[in-house]
């Protein structure tokens, strides 16, 4: 038997190991998009356990986060940023309850009614900063117990209906505790 023998073997087992997590990464999103999709909405009559759809202007507290929608934009460009889609805007009032500063960062992600996620747009979210002058961009550090005012913008198909925006990296135990926040019903 050769001497590389038991290492390849314990490599194919690692990167083995390193593939089933990364596939329940992916089957978890999925069920967590599914299950945001099809939330009610807060004034519907539901059970406390229940994942629920809040409005613009609810609060939502997350990893020693406040945050609330405070506005909606949409928009087609932005500077020099064209949208492939429409770029729904979140304007997002955020404070930090930790004890050292820090910024949001790629906090937050949109589902809409189909399930599909979309990821903030960087870019656009920067040039909206830039050209709107909204507070704060989402890498600028907020401080202990301060607040800050951030454009997200979401790159989205004309199609897409029901936005609803949650933290990028919950975990579905936390859903019943971190209700999505329903940015518009429709783009169009």
């Amino acid at each position: 038997m050769k001497k590389g023998f038991p290492l390849s073997i314990i490599s194919i087992l690692i990167l083995s190991c390193f593939v089933l997590l990364a596939l329940g990464s992916i089957n978890d999103n999925k069920k967590i998009a599914d299950l945001v999709a099809n939330a009610p909405y807060a004034k519907d009559n539901i059970d406390e356990t229940e994942i629920v759809v809040l409005n613009i202007g609810d609060t939502v507290t997350y990893e020693d986060w406040d945050y609330k929608v405070v506005e909606v934009e949409t928009h087609t460009t932005i500077k020099k940023e064209t949208a492939r889609g429409i770029y729904v805007v979140a304007i997002i009032e955020a404070t930090n309850n930790s004890k050292s500063p820090r910024d949001l960062g790629n906090f937050f992600r949109v589902i809409d009614k189909e399930g599909r996620t979309f990821n903030f747009d960087s870019s656009a979210s920067l040039a909206h900063h830039q050209t709107f002058r909204v507070d704060t961009w989402h890498y600028s550090e907020i401080g202990p117990s301060l607040s800050g005012l951030l454009p997200y913008a979401f790159d989205v198909p004309e199609d897409a209906e029901s936005l609803r925006l949650i933290p990028k990296d919950i975990k579905e135990e936390e859903l019943s505790e971190v209700s999505p926040i329903l940015l518009t019903e429709s783009v169009k």
